[in-house]
């Protein structure tokens, strides 16, 4: 686009795309200075996919349509190599109350540099 977007919102996208650098590097491209990215994606630490793992049952990593997973860790140094601040990380879910590394989904509000 030519024009640049005050924010962006990217709801369970970067898990299903194959480069999410250039993913995330694009959308800083797109956004004003100062712009927010909104984005989600699954918790690869959450409590069912930390009991599968245990379980011997790898049928989360085995999605054909999931090619990266991330953890809040890995999530906030996604963002914050594609040039992002000011990352907030969230997780939500009926765990979410024991903190990021527990909740289902991950929600990250980034602010472009």
């Amino acid at each position: 686009y030519k024009d640049k977007f005050d924010a962006i919102y990217a709801f369970e996208v970067i898990e299903h795309v194959m480069n999410y650098d250039a993913f995330l590097r694009n959308l800083s491209g797109s956004l004003k200075e100062g712009g927010l990215l909104l984005l989600t994606t699954p918790n690869v630490l959450a409590p069912r996919n930390r009991i599968n793992l245990l379980l011997g049952r790898d049928w989360w990593f085995a999605s054909k349509y999931h090619i990266h997973y991330f953890s809040p860790r890995t999530l906030k140094l996604a963002l914050e190599n594609a040039g992002f601040l000011d990352i907030s990380l969230k997780s939500g879910g009926i765990t979410s109350f024991l903190g990021p590394n527990f909740g289902g989904s991950l929600f990250a509000v980034a602010r472009k540099i």
